[in-house]
């Protein structure tokens, strides 16, 4: 993952600053940009990488690109990882740097009250659980949620987990390989806070953006889940036909998916 940042975004734009911060035991790195107004949304961001690859560092030139085209100060997180932390250890701490980032926003020129969650692949996964958890929770909703080409079903039932199941960016076997690392039984695939597909309730969560690449193993995942958001919140869905998903940052989020990302809150 380290040697594929290249391949995940073009060269970043400066930043106004860079600080690293602890929250607990994890470690984060607070980008804020030039672009970024007074009173600035935040975005608290989580890597891709099946939850067993990945880093601050090896997403550090995709998050940058996000900061300035978005105008918001991002947080992002280095939380934990199996097989050394197996499930629900990153979505604890999902939860954790979320309300860590409420609570600090300020202190990096953000308001409190527009922090959103976003990721890619494992990081919308976590992105989307963490908003359902802070509704059990009682927690306040992050304000938008981008989840950007998100793994939400470890079921692997959508039709393009068979059609780019080989070839691609991202092969069904490697998810196995993941999921060995990741979950610690077969029947957590079931677990909502696994497969957030699986919560029955999607009502007053955050609206949401999902960017899914027309060439991906996930694609449909995400677009069904988009489905199940609208029945209860602003959700909308950008689709590149023609990328695979590692092209998707660089490219898709570059525009509006963007600079809704930290938006005030609507409701549908």
């Amino acid at each position: 993952m380290e040697e594929d940042k290249h391949a995940v975004a073009p060269v970043p734009p400066a930043m106004e600053s860079e600080r690293d911060v602890m929250i607990e035991q994890m470690r984060a790195r607070i980008y804020r940009p030039k672009t970024a107004r007074a009173n600035a949304g935040m975005l608290v961001f989580f890597h891709g990488g099946g939850f067993v690859c990945g880093s601050i560092d090896s997403h550090e030139e995709a998050v940058k690109v996000l900061a300035h085209e978005s105008g918001v100060v991002v947080c992002s997180v280095d939380y934990r990882l199996g097989p050394e932390h197996m499930f629900p250890a990153a979505i604890d701490d999902a939860v954790t740097a979320y309300a860590w980032a409420r609570q600090h926003a300020a202190e990096f020129g953000a308001d409190p009250k527009r922090v959103g969650v976003g990721g890619d692949s494992a990081g919308g996964n976590m992105s989307a659980v963490a908003c359902h958890m802070c509704k059990q929770l009682e927690l306040p909703q992050p304000s938008h949620q981008l989840l950007i080409y998100p793994a939400i079903d470890w079921s692997r039932s959508c039709e393009s987990h068979k059609t780019f199941a080989k070839g691609f960016f991202l092969e069904d076997q490697r998810t196995h390989w993941f999921e060995n690392r990741y979950l610690n039984r077969v029947e957590e695939r079931d677990d909502p806070r696994a497969s957030p597909m699986k919560f029955g309730d999607f009502s007053n969560l955050a609206p949401a953006t999902i960017v899914t690449a027309g060439f991906d193993i996930l694609r449909d995942e995400g677009a069904k889940y988009a489905a199940m958001l609208e029945r209860g919140l602003l959700a909308r869905v950008r689709r590149k036909r023609r990328l695979q998903a590692r092209q998707v940052i660089s490219r898709a989020l570059r525009g509006a998916a963007l600079r809704c990302a930290c938006s005030q809150r609507a409701r549908a």
